[in-house]
Formats: C-alpha cells, structure tokens, sequence
C-alpha cells in the first residue's frame, strides 16, 4: 500500500524558504534597486561610470568584503 503525499514539492520549497526568512529577519539584509545600467554604445577607450546605490534593509550592519565586476 502506497501512502500519498498530500503536501506538493512546491509548498514544501514555500515553507523552507519564508523558515529561513523568519531566522534572517534580523541580520542584515542587502538590496540593490538597481541592480544592472546600460551604458549604451560606447566608444573605444571611453571612460564610464556609474553609481549604484546599495541599501541595507535589516537591522544590522551591512559589512561588504568582496566585489567582483560582472
């Protein structure tokens, strides 16, 4: 006799997921609203830049140790 799972995969990964939220709560917490720019066509040599804005929405402070351009 085969006993039926009555919760699907998907609700089980909801759960796990809105878990681990609960316990992250209060650490912090990074976001960038925006997290890619286009430059555009640019020309051989040119130099850019570009500011983004990184905000930290938890209650701790937000310590970045490592960068790496995309």
């Amino acid at each position: 006799m085969r006993i039926q799972n009555k919760w699907p995969a998907g609700l089980a990964l909801v759960l796990l997921w809105v878990w681990a939220g609960v316990l992250w709560a209060g650490n912090a917490q990074m976001q960038v609203p925006e997290p890619r720019f286009d430059f555009g066509e640019l020309g051989e040599g040119e130099i850019i830049s570009h500011d983004f804005r990184i905000l930290n929405i938890g209650a701790e402070a937000l310590q970045i140790a490592d960068v790496r351009p995309g």
